[in-house]
């Protein structure tokens, strides 16, 4: 794939990604749980999804990273300091951490909140990065 150019890998790439989306669905209590957002992947735990409730589940990542995004959530959202509340109104509204066993037996654990995009019929969102790494190094 090193020979092709960087337009048809792309291609290429949506293409997988539509063929793969296609023979994969992932379901709890019988409702299919749609991809919202990530890169997807092939382990469907480590992807956004929505569930029953319309909230969606955004993968807690492993670490520090995943703590410490877990902890900026919980602070903002029962937080009544001024200099923190602030934040409420720019991130959608926070439900907790659910967690969900997998068939192999392991625990993935899920960001709970609002989803921004429920009362959309045909939602875009773009997500800009600017700059070649998007975040701290404590981060």
């Amino acid at each position: 794939m090193d020979n092709l150019r960087p337009w048809r890998k792309r291609t290429l790439q949506i293409m997988t990604m539509e063929r793969w989306k296609k023979n994969s669905m992932d379901t709890v209590d019988g409702q299919q749980l749609a991809q919202v957002g990530g890169h997807g992947s092939v382990d469907k735990s480590q992807a956004m999804q929505v569930n029953k409730e319309g909230l969606v589940l955004k993968p807690i990542q492993e670490g520090a990273r995943g703590q410490r995004e877990v902890e900026f959530f919980k602070t903002v959202t029962n937080s009544s300091d001024p200099t923190l509340a602030v934040f409420q109104e720019f991130i959608p509204q926070f439900y907790g951490v659910s967690r969900k066993k997998l068939e192999d037996g392991t625990t993935v654990e899920y960001l709970m909140m609002e989803n921004l995009t429920k009362n959309f019929i045909k939602p875009c969102i773009m997500d800009v990065k600017i700059g070649a790494k998007t975040y701290g190094p404590d981060a």
